[in-house]
């Protein structure tokens, strides 16, 4: 398994608030952390790192949006060795409901719910880290 320090995440979210506590979470973990907070952002990063992980809110800032920004992520990354988790505040049931969840996650390698305990994300995040390599 890759060392820990040496693995580069973005999180990719317009909420200022859960990007610094996922920030501060996962570098307290050893991870390299960047955050992008809008569209432009998002795709100067990709262009100068690599990352292992892309956190991606799935309404980026809307539901059509984050699609569209989900599949200009996965065109750039299809080579390269990058997982992306789709993240949203909407209750999972709810979530569930109301969006074509099969559509995101042929891209996506997991969704997970920002509501959930840290605890709970941050594993979810190791999990999909861990069966990268």
């Amino acid at each position: 398994m890759q060392n820990v320090s040496a693995i580069k995440i973005l999180i990719a979210d317009d909420d200022p608030q859960f990007s610094d506590i996922l920030h501060l979470l996962l570098q307290k973990e050893g991870y390299q952390v960047d955050i992008a907070n809008n569209e432009k952002s998002v795709l100067e990063a990709i262009s100068q790192k690599n990352y292992n992980l892309i956190l991606q809110d799935v309404f980026f800032p809307s539901k059509e949006q984050g699609l569209s920004m989900l599949q200009k992520l996965y065109e750039s990354i299809a080579l390269d060795n990058t997982a992306i988790i789709l993240m949203t505040s909407m209750p999972t049931k709810l979530f569930k409901e109301e969006i074509d969840l099969d559509k995101y996650l042929q891209i996506a390698k997991q969704f997970i719910s920002k509501t959930e305990d840290n605890n709970v994300i941050i594993a979810s995040i190791k999990q999909v880290l861990a069966e990268q390599n």
